[in-house]
């Protein structure tokens, strides 16, 4: 490492780890500081409260690392800027691609670490978090949030044709068989609504996609799909081709317990059978594991030119500026995300366009610093 790379990683690395805090301790106060504090008002044991902490850390530094690369980028090169040491760097021969050399170096490092915590350390500490939540849910007498699921089938015109939601998970109840209990079923004739049945409980064999349904009640429509009536009422004994439990309980599973590669094996299966939309929404959270820690590298692209102007050097300007980009790049995120999931854009492309604007804006911040 020479000293160039020196000078410039110390003024990177130290506000990376102060704004990584800052903003870590912002998130986590905005939702489990919360939980914490009434956790504690109702006496959770202490080593279980700081068990909630830690699991609720790493989600959150996934999230807030890229917004941490952005401000130090922004505050470092202020300073370098603000003290002419850019300037005399650039006398001394060393141009603006030398310059920004360890920044991309640290990033990728950045980027990498990144991607590891939300493949690994984010599924296991999602699952601990929610299951710390639903044992103090449990002593208080009420309901899971969250734990149903909901499945759904497009045909071959690629309209859907089913959509199943049940309360709660598939269980298993001995002699192969398998429960689901509160179910809504919804079945459509071209994407057009023909019957609704709902029923207290469906019970299925491992094997098939043979359900019988228990305590049903049963609409239909009319041809438009828009008035209901009463079809009929059923105690038990319905029989119904849904899906087979396998792919209920793949259903069932929630995207950000998951690791990328059961994920990639969720969206093979939804597609197998022909659940096309939730495949895509698992292949875009798929996806986002990867796009969001890749922009810590794009925001110090982005930060480093930016911050190249004497009136950056200010901490509030940088903090301003930070947080309105991110603001954007989240904003982009989450209408590419809702291309990829309704088809209009293949899903790892449209995650992927924040990503690219950002660094076609970074290219020309830096062209624009050299001249």
């Amino acid at each position: 490492m020479t000293r160039l790379d020196r000078l410039i990683l110390s003024e990177i690395i130290a506000p990376f780890f102060g704004s990584l805090v800052l903003f870590v301790g912002l998130f986590m106060s905005a939702d489990n500081l919360l939980k914490l504090l009434d956790f504690a008002n109702k006496g959770v044991p202490v080593p279980l409260l700081v068990q909630f902490f830690l699991l609720s850390l790493p989600p959150v530094i996934a999230l807030t690392s890229p917004i941490a690369m952005l401000l130090a980028t922004l505050l470092g090169f202020g300073r370098l800027s603000g003290d002419s040491e850019l300037t005399a760097l650039s006398a001394a021969g060393a141009p603006m691609e030398r310059i920004m050399a360890p920044v991309a170096a640290f990033a990728v490092v950045v980027t990498l670490v990144g991607i590891y915590i939300n493949d690994t350390v984010v599924p296991v500490s999602v699952r601990g978090r929610q299951a710390i939540i639903n044992a103090q849910k449990q002593k208080a007498g009420q309901l899971f949030g969250g734990a149903g699921f909901t499945y759904r089938r497009t045909g071959d015109d690629g309209r859907l044709s089913l959509m199943v939601h049940a309360e709660g998970q598939p269980q298993t109840i001995g002699a192969g068989r398998v429960r689901i209990s509160d179910v809504t079923i919804n079945h459509y004739v071209h994407g057009v609504p023909n019957e609704t049945v709902f029923a207290a409980t469906a019970e299925g064999g491992e094997a098939n996609a043979n359900w019988t349904l228990y305590g049903v009640t049963s609409f239909g429509y009319d041809g438009q799909g828009q008035t209901q009536y009463l079809r009929g009422k059923q105690l038990d004994g319905k029989q119904t081709e849904l899906a087979s439990p396998e792919a209920f309980q793949i259903a069932s599973r929630p995207n950000d317990e998951l690791t990328n590669a059961q994920l990639g094996e969720k969206a093979q299966a939804l597609r197998a059978d022909n659940a096309a939309s939730d495949a895509r929404a698992v292949e875009v959270e798929q996806a986002r594991r990867i796009m969001v820690p890749l922009s810590s590298l794009i925001f110090a692209l982005v930060g480093a030119p930016l911050g190249i102007t004497p009136s950056r050097a200010s901490k509030g300007v940088g903090f301003g500026y930070s947080i309105l980009i991110t603001f954007l790049y989240w904003i982009a995120l989450q209408f590419a995300s809702t291309l990829g999931i309704s088809g209009a854009l293949p899903p790892v492309l449209a995650v992927a366009l924040p990503n690219i604007a950002g660094i076609a804006l970074g290219i020309y911040l830096i062209a624009r610093v050299r001249r």
